[in-house]
């Protein structure tokens, strides 16, 4: 396993690009980046001219193969310190990070059976690193994504993941859109419950593994019904969002 790094690094912003409305993409070139597992995120330490330090933490998209390539996903708050510079930093600026961070929200393909990953919104980027690491070397195991999004215009990554529903018959996508109607009539115009969940779920197994990010009302409420659909509390990650 990569190994916390508690110094902090040099990065350069490369590129910047639209996930979907209110989330961002930024791509790093960091020299010195350790490496990553996916599931983990760095600190993203922003000085002004003042001195004054704003950090905030970011989950990595990019897959542990990116190297010293980094992509991260920024959900952006029009009053947020930090995201709403990011939206306008020059390309070629430099900054520091700190990471890898985190230990407890990770997925390897050495963890075995079924993977089931749930993202509330800008929640799915953690979850894009491990699908993106599955990819590289995709086996038969039953994969569920299930992404909820206030708007069809707020579902991140919706090609990539449609791309890869279509593309691997093992996967099964789940999308709910919770403030308007679905554009797509197989998806749910409403928010996750256990009724909706067990209709769209396969029974779990014994070494099914669940992830669920995203703000708290989303994740709580997830992770209750994964709880009475007969997941065990062990099975079950958890990671919360705020924006800022």
């Amino acid at each position: 396993m990569t190994s916390i790094h508690s110094s902090y690094q040099e990065a350069e912003l490369l590129e910047r690009f639209a996930v979907s409305e209110g989330i961002i993409g930024l791509r790093l070139n960091v020299p010195t980046w350790p490496g990553h597992v996916p599931g983990q995120h760095l600190e993203l330490s922003l000085t002004a001219p003042t001195g004054e330090r704003a950090k905030r933490d970011y989950s990595i998209v990019a897959p542990p193969s990116a190297l010293t390539k980094l992509e991260l996903g920024v959900a952006v708050v029009p009053d947020g310190e930090v995201s709403s510079y990011l939206v306008r930093m020059p390309l070629g600026e430099k900054f520091e990070v700190r990471g890898p961070l985190g230990r407890h929200f990770i997925w390897t393909r050495e963890t075995e059976g079924p993977l089931w990953l749930f993202g509330g919104g800008s929640g799915m980027t953690p979850l894009m690193s491990m699908l993106r690491h599955w990819r590289e070397a995709p086996d038969q195991r039953e994969i569920v994504i299930a992404v909820s999004a206030r708007t069809n215009a707020n579902i991140p990554y919706r090609a990539e993941l449609e791309s890869f529903a279509a593309d691997f018959p093992n996967i099964n996508l789940v999308v709910a859109v919770t403030q308007e109607a679905p554009t797509n009539p197989e998806w749910l115009a409403e928010r996750f419950s256990k009724d909706t969940l067990a209709s769209h779920l396969p029974s779990p197994t014994a070494n099914t593994a669940a992830y669920v990010c995203g703000r708290d009302g989303f994740v709580e409420g997830v992770a209750k019904t994964l709880l009475a659909l007969g997941l065990s509390p062990q099975a079950i990650r958890t990671e919360r969002f705020g924006e800022s």
